[in-house]
């Protein structure tokens, strides 16, 4: 169980720092 928490909790992570390198992006397409 503990593993599987902290893969999730990994997972997370890479998927905001996805979309907060997405969002820069686009600002600074913008």
């Amino acid at each position: 169980k503990d593993a599987v928490l902290f893969d999730n909790s990994f997972l997370s992570r890479e998927a905001q720092f996805e979309k907060l390198f997405n969002l820069v992006n686009e600002k600074i397409k913008v």
